[in-house]
Parts: C-alpha cells; structure tokens; sequence
C-alpha cells in the first residue's frame, strides 16, 4: 500500500517534560502506517519556517515520506501544549491559535493531483478543512478521513459521500449516540465506518455487516497515549487496503496500537521545546 496524508499538522509541546514532537493526524497516520509495513508514504500541507516547522520536516524526511508537494511558509507553525497526568495520559494545556499556518488554505494544482493519483490510499482528517479536495480525487484513491469528535451533521452529510473509510471517536457519546453518528455515516454515503472506543476497544461496520474488536491491553509500561488512535487507524489502513477484511484490519490496528504506548510523541522526534507563543489555557 502507498498512502498520502493531506492537511492538518500539529508540533506538541510537553510541558512538563519541555519538550516538543512533530505530529498531527495527517502526518501520524502515513509515518506510522510505513512503520507498519506500507510500501510509501507522502504528505501535503503548510508547515512553518521555525524551530516547530523544521522539527516537523526532519522528522518526516527521517522517516522516509515524500515531501515533494509540501509548502513551507515564513512564519510560526502550529503547537498544542500538553501536560501528562499520573497515568500518563494526556490533557490539552493550551495552543498557539494556529501560529502563522492559521488560516491558510491549501490550493491544490493539477501537480498535486497526479501525486495524490500515484498513491493507493489517501488519509485526511475533518480538521484539515478541504472538502473541496474530495470530488477531485473521488475513484482515484481510497478516501480515509478521520472525524475524531468532529462529527457534524453538516460535515457528515457533505463528506461522508466520498469517503472509503470514515473513524470517527466515541470519547464522551452515550452508546445511543455512538449507534446514531455510526448509522448516519453509512446513510451518508461512507462504505465503511470505524468507530473507536479507546481501551473499550472499536467497532467497524460497512452497513451489511459489524464486528467488534477488543482492545490490546498492554503487558508493558505505558508511556504516553498520544498517537495510539492514529496508530490504529495506520495499521487499519494498510490491513484494509491488502484484505479488505474489516476483522482483521481492527485486529491489527488494535495490535499496533501498542507500540506507540511505549514512547513519548506520536512518532518520537522529541528536541527542547519553543513555548514562547504557547496561550495556556487557565
């Protein structure tokens, strides 16, 4: 499988441990899928020229993607902060609103097209904001988007018709709540829908059919549960795209969760961090 991730990209700044990692869920979900065993993996967005947006593109060129359509702009790239509590999961500390990337569009010539085209699968997520991507590339690559917890019905209904695979998380839905969002994606055109419950584990339906699949638990320490779900959704992907077997796709993304407990970051990378234009949240 040779997967494109286009759009959002975040450098995570642990406060506790002043210390920043590249990441963001168009940028994990290709890095930790050539991990998993993807054949190429690529990426397009806007980065910065600061100390995050250089951490950001050495990390991707030491892991080996494409980064021949990124652009890179003068300015300040965009960071969460994040604090760690006492099992090491994480909280949302504050930002800086976007940094100099904020509100930038992505603009997509017929250069960006072809590679796109040249890839297998491509992965976004609800946040990177470029529906108008979608029709472009639809019957030309697998569509994966992840919603996280940003499930509209606007957003369902415009992009779900595209989709291929929709994730989308149930952190704070009731199980009614969960069945409707799950439901309203295959409605709205999604050939398959995932949804995953964290450590209750993840459920993935095509409409025909459902399974669930427990989680992993882990035998080892765990150090750091951020990037787990892209994780998953990575290896999902690659097992997907190879079987087309949903048991198995959520048995190995369940599987290579795991091994993002094991480091801090999504994907490592870490150097001292730049929190000089970080708003904490009070």
């Amino acid at each position: 499988m040779k997967i494109i991730g286009v759009g959002d990209n975040m450098v995570d700044v642990y406060l506790h441990q002043n210390k920043m990692y590249p990441g963001g869920n168009s940028v994990n979900v290709p890095v930790l899928a050539l991990r998993a065993g993807a054949e190429k993996a690529g990426y397009i967005g806007i980065i910065g020229d600061d100390r995050a947006g250089r951490l950001l593109r050495a990390g991707l060129e030491e892991e080996g993607l494409d980064l021949s359509r990124l652009r890179v702009i003068h300015g300040s790239n965009s960071k969460n902060a994040i604090i760690l509590d006492k099992s090491n999961d994480r909280t949302w500390a504050g930002n800086n609103r976007g940094g100099d990337c904020a509100g930038l569009q992505l603009q997509f010539t017929q250069a960006d097209l072809d590679c796109i085209a040249g890839y297998d699968v491509l992965h976004t997520s609800v946040h990177s904001e470029i529906p108008y991507l979608l029709p472009l590339v639809h019957g030309k690559v697998l569509i994966s988007m992840d919603f996280s917890d940003g499930y509209t019905d606007e957003r369902i209904d415009t992009l779900c018709p595209y989709l291929d695979v929709a994730f989308f998380s149930s952190s704070g839905l009731t199980k009614e709540k969960m069945e409707a969002v799950l439901l309203r994606m295959l409605e709205a055109g999604a050939k398959l829908v995932v949804c995953t419950m964290g450590m209750d584990g993840s459920l993935v339906s095509n409409g025909r059919e459902r399974i669930f699949q427990p989680a992993v638990k882990s035998t080892e320490p765990i150090v750091d549960t951020l990037g787990a779900g892209d994780t998953y959704t990575a290896a999902f992907l690659l097992e997907y795209w190879n079987s087309r077997d949903m048991q198995r796709a959520a048995m190995k993304g369940a599987q290579f969760a795991l091994t993002t407990l094991r480091y801090y970051g999504a994907f490592g990378h870490g150097v001292e961090a730049d929190s000089a234009d970080l708003i904490l949240n009070r």
